[in-house]
């Protein structure tokens, strides 16, 4: 029987992409971009986590398990049927022994 490593939940997820994805924002999106994502803390900003999608095959060369890893969004909600405004998607590994965070910047392009 195999045992599957100790992981973290969706919310331990959520808070460690939006950890990482704050930190390097000034690094990785346009200064009006950065501006756009800080106006809208405490406002529209929001972070989603869910499991991966499709999509990940592609950017990181792997199919992730869902039982290993989760997505993560960063961005403004808009009302429907508007998408939502994405700054940034992260993978993130839910083993706790092992640290792994993938993050694609504006995945949807960015207005």
């Amino acid at each position: 029987m195999t045992t599957l490593p100790k992981r973290h939940g969706l919310r331990t997820v959520m808070l460690m992409a939006e950890r990482a994805i704050h930190e390097l924002a000034s690094q990785n999106l346009a200064p009006l971009r950065l501006a756009q994502m800080d106006a809208a803390i405490g406002t529209g900003l929001f972070t989603a986590g869910n499991y991966p999608a499709s999509d990940w095959e592609r950017l990181v060369g792997f199919i992730p398990d869902r039982d290993l890893y989760y997505q993560v969004m960063v961005g403004i909600a808009a009302d429907p049927p508007q998408p939502p405004d994405i700054f940034a998607k992260a993978l993130i590994g839910r083993d706790t022994s092992a640290d792994f965070c993938h993050i694609v910047w504006e995945p949807g392009g960015g207005t």
